[in-house]
């Protein structure tokens, strides 16, 4: 059978939270709690597999943006795709609560700041432009990669221990630092 995307076969589990009491944080996040957190549907058994004319519509698709790429410099657009990407980088920071004007963030990858907020961002920057050159080479589609990109993030950061670790304990955007329990998303569960 072709692939037909379905994007609704993702399904919210109920877990439980047991907070580290060690940590502090309110009294409310001190007690253990359920949260709800999203999976998505596995795609490992999935067929993978397009009908021909998916595929030689795909096929021209892939001919024209080398063929782009490959006069990309003469006609400039290294230039656009380089601030397209960093004006997302700093777009998508904002999920964590990091708010950044790109000029802010020119000046502080030439001139290094002590300033959390512009680490993570060019942190970002930097994990994004790492994707990009993985997603433009031969190299496999594994964990390792992921771990490489991660410790890109946070190198240079306050958090920079925790790059290119897999973690084994719940993480959540938004919210209470100290517990998922109000968290705008919460991904599947390390496990």
């Amino acid at each position: 059978m072709p692939f037909e995307p379905n994007l609704t076969r993702h399904r919210i589990v109920t877990c439980e939270w047991s907070p580290d009491l060690a940590s502090g944080g309110p009294r409310a996040a001190r007690r253990p709690t359920s949260f709800d957190a999203y999976v998505p549907d596995p795609i490992a058994d999935r067929d993978w597999s397009v009908s021909a004319t998916l595929g030689e519509i795909l096929a021209v698709a892939e001919r024209r943006c080398n063929d782009l790429e490959g006069h990309a410099a003469q006609v400039g657009l290294d230039t656009v795709a380089r601030q397209l990407l960093r004006s997302e980088s700093v777009a998508s920071s904002r999920i964590e609560g990091h708010v950044l004007s790109n000029r802010r963030l020119a000046k502080a990858a030439v001139v290094p700041l002590h300033d959390v907020t512009a680490q993570s961002v060019i942190g970002n920057v930097a994990a994004v432009e790492r994707a990009y050159e993985w997603a433009r080479g031969a190299a496999p589609f594994e964990p390792g990669t992921f771990a490489d990109v991660h410790r890109v993030l946070f190198a240079g950061t306050r958090d920079e221990p925790m790059g290119g670790v897999i973690r084994t304990r719940q993480n959540w955007i938004g919210g209470d630092a100290s517990s998922p329990a109000n968290a705008e998303f919460v991904p599947p569960p390390a496990d």
